[in-house]
């Protein structure tokens, strides 16, 4: 175990301290609590926590941010030392007051790792990803190897890639604040983007809906969902609708330049739907269901029919249907591709390619990759893990190209394409 640092002073998150009989002090607790293979110890912080840690009950040097990222990071330093597991803040920007586990930390932090982990990796293109490293920067994976863009974040990034002139990829994030930023890669460096307002709770989604325009969605402290649109070198933002409420990762499709469709999961696990000509004011719809996880959508841009994925109480694949002008219909997809019976966890990933094939890939609980393919009618294949690494989280399409981007139990990113890839890599979300 790594030499137990010690000093005085009082006992509380991220402190290394005299009690436990000088056995062990909290940081100690942290590392110990997330030993082993595949496991993870998830704290959560209230920042208005009225009772104990809470930013209020902080008076010291630097920023309780700045403190609790520090600690977070320090633990995090010596997980793979010991084994292959993983330790995280979440901080909840949702909890008014009081001392508890809010609705936001309950099923987006807690939920998710009980009913399967959402992606940790953003894929770029079939040679490139973007993670959260374990020093808590942003990593840049090419051909070449990784890169530590140096850009501190939290959670899973939203990638666009081709958007703005000059760039080859955007990439958006929350930072370890809760704020949202904007990074770019020019070709040939890492660079700062134009400021972003507003403190979000969710990981942000981002599309681009025609050249030159960026649009990120993603939950605010109160629940609603915020759209930042960035055009002519700046952004601006605004709510998208005043009484739609959720959580959770949002998914945005489009099958037009001036069509933006938002599917997420409401504050009860159902599935609803906004749309717009890209921006307020939106139609709201429920599309029903009750889920685990979050939704993943695909637009038809030829007959303008969406198509809706999640997993669902069931542990099997759900679609939903709607074509242009018509209702929403749902069906059990593992039924339909004689795949009852296999259980999947966390949220799926759905690409439909330029054949018109449509494309679902989601982790089996066996910890393998299952594909479902709807070209006339669906099939199903189970696909091993690679080289016996059973899967940790949740699998990503790049956003171009067609890998699948998934991180193993080894804390190592694996890239799917036709057969399995080691990028190497430790990391988490």
């Amino acid at each position: 175990m790594p030499q137990r640092l010690v000093h005085g002073g009082s006992a509380g998150p991220g402190t290394w301290c005299d009690d436990f009989f000088s056995l062990a002090a909290f940081k100690d607790l942290y590392l110990l609590a997330s030993y082993g293979t595949g496991r993870h110890h998830v704290q959560v912080l209230n920042r208005l926590d009225e009772c104990c840690f809470g930013q209020a009950h902080f008076d010291n040097s630097p920023a309780w941010d700045d403190t609790i990222r520090a600690y977070e990071a320090e633990v995090r330093s010596q997980s793979p030392l010991l084994a292959a597991g993983s330790f995280r803040v979440e901080i909840d920007e949702t909890v008014p007051g009081g001392h508890e586990f809010g609705l936001n930390a309950r099923v987006a932090t807690l939920l998710s790792e009980v009913n399967g982990r959402d992606p940790t990796v953003a894929g770029i293109d079939n040679s490139s990803a973007v993670v959260r490293g374990m020093n808590g920067n942003l990593w840049h994976r090419t051909a070449t190897g990784w890169t530590n863009t140096g850009f501190a974040l939290t959670g899973t990034p939203a990638v666009v890639v081709g958007a703005v002139p000059g760039h080859q990829s955007d990439v958006i994030f929350r930072d370890p604040f809760g704020q949202v930023r904007h990074v770019f890669f020019n070709g040939t460096a890492w660079q700062q983007g134009s400021p972003m307002p507003g403190v979000i709770s969710s990981d942000p989604s981002a599309i681009s809906l025609t050249s030159g325009r960026i649009d990120v969605v993603a939950f605010g402290g109160d629940f609603k969902l915020y759209q930042w649109t960035f055009q002519g070198g700046s952004w601006t933002l605004q709510q998208v609708h005043g009484s739609a409420m959720g959580i959770g990762r949002v998914s945005l499709v489009s099958w037009a330049s001036n069509r933006l469709d938002i599917f997420f999961r409401a504050l009860a696990p159902s599935v609803w739907h906004l749309w717009s000509n890209g921006g307020p004011p939106y139609n709201l719809e429920q599309v029903g269901g009750t889920i685990k996880n979050y939704p993943v959508a695909v637009a038809n841009p030829t007959n303008s029919s969406l198509r809706v994925y999640a997993i669902g109480l069931n542990d099997e694949l759900w679609e939903a249907f709607k074509p242009n002008g018509g209702s929403w219909s749902w069906a059990s997809v593992s039924a339909a591709a004689s795949a009852s019976g296999t259980r999947l966890l966390g949220t799926p990933t759905a690409l439909r390619g330029a054949d018109g094939v449509v494309s679902v890939y989601a982790t089996i609980a066996g910890q393998n990759l299952g594909r479902f393919s709807l070209n006339g009618s669906w099939t199903f294949a189970n696909i091993a893990a690679p080289a016996g690494v059973p899967l940790l989280d949740s699998p990503a399409f790049a956003v171009r190209q067609g890998s699948i981007y998934v991180l193993g139990r080894n804390h190592g990113v694996y890239r799917y394409n036709a057969g399995w890839t080691g990028l190497g890599g430790y990391v988490d979300r």
